[in-house]
């Protein structure tokens, strides 16, 4: 492993860490506790975050899991960041 991994693995550990509840995990409990009006994200926060440390990840060759880039918090942030059309 070479110094430039350890950094890239410790600066996204340091991007996460201040918001655990809606940067980890497979973001489908998360997905629920919004639908059923019991968890409120903060979309701007999740969605950048993820974004950066996406490409921290990706630049390097590290792998992004299963999922990849199309994390379930991601769009969910992208969702709650895109204004409503209005039905009238």
């Amino acid at each position: 492993m070479s110094w430039g991994t350890i950094l890239v693995s410790w600066l996204i550990g340091q991007l996460i860490k201040i918001d655990l509840t809606d940067l980890v995990g497979s973001g489908v409990p998360q997905i629920e506790a919004i639908l059923l009006g019991q968890h409120r994200m903060k979309w701007w926060t999740v969605l950048w975050r993820k974004f950066v440390s996406g490409l921290l990840t990706i630049c390097p060759g590290l792998f992004l899991g299963r999922e990849g880039p199309l994390h379930p918090n991601w769009r969910l942030a992208l969702a709650r960041g895109c204004p409503r059309k209005s039905s009238g």
